[in-house]
């Protein structure tokens, strides 16, 4: 293991910089934090509040542009953000489905959707619709007896709904991703309308990093 024995929090407060050398692990416990690796089963866990909002930058632009290098800044934060969620969010190990968790979706009595989230006693619970009942013949439990009583696929599911539910609560659901709403917006971080209407490939490295800068103020 690269990280053992590590315990950290971060609250709404916290303004934290990872420090550490070459291979000590920085990018593995970052990756972690925002979800895009999981902890080995039984050897840790990751927790973040439901209503959590994430964005994420990486050091290497590419990172978020190599399928976007020739559409335009434009293009890109429309095709991102065009069904009112962030679809680099999607991407995420801790949140995507696996060809083989899609296949235990269809089995039996299993899970197969979270359709809504309650508050009890200040603990989340959650509504779900199994296989082999009716769409209304719904049940609800506290997350916490989802954990232990169903597949680890089930918790993708419910950070699936949570992503839904803050995007319509932030109103980022309904959020205008029109080519002139967007332009308005890159210019305050420093993308004119030449550099919106041109391929990103032809951007420098620092206005890559600042398109991306106004997509994670968009999250």
């Amino acid at each position: 293991y690269i990280l053992k024995e590590v315990d950290a929090t971060v609250t709404l407060g916290s303004r934290a910089v990872i420090v550490g050398g070459n291979g000590s692990g920085k990018s593995t416990f970052l990756k972690l934090l925002i979800g895009d690796l999981e902890p080995e089963e039984g050897q840790g866990e990751m927790w973040k509040h439901h209503a959590l909002r994430l964005s994420y930058v990486a050091q290497q632009s590419l990172h978020h542009l190599e399928d976007h290098v020739t559409s335009t800044p434009i293009q890109y934060l429309q095709a991102r953000f065009r069904q009112g969620l962030d679809a680099e969010v999607a991407k995420l190990k801790s949140i995507a489905l696996t060809d083989d968790e899609k296949a235990e979706m269809e089995k039996g009595s299993a899970i197969y959707a979270i359709v809504g989230r309650t508050t009890k006693g200040n603990k989340p619970w959650y509504e779900f619709q199994q296989r082999g009942k009716m769409k209304a013949e719904t049940q609800s439990l506290p997350f916490a007896e989802i954990q232990l009583r169903f597949p680890p696929y089930v918790q993708k599911l419910i950070k699936n709904y949570d992503q839904k539910a803050q995007a319509i609560e932030s109103g980022m659901a309904i959020r205008p991703i029109t080519e002139a709403e967007v332009l308005k917006h890159l210019g305050d971080f420093g993308i004119d309308q030449q550099l919106a209407f041109g391929k990103i490939r032809q951007m420098s490295g620092g206005q890559r990093q600042r398109l991306l800068l106004f997509a994670g103020v968009l999250a």
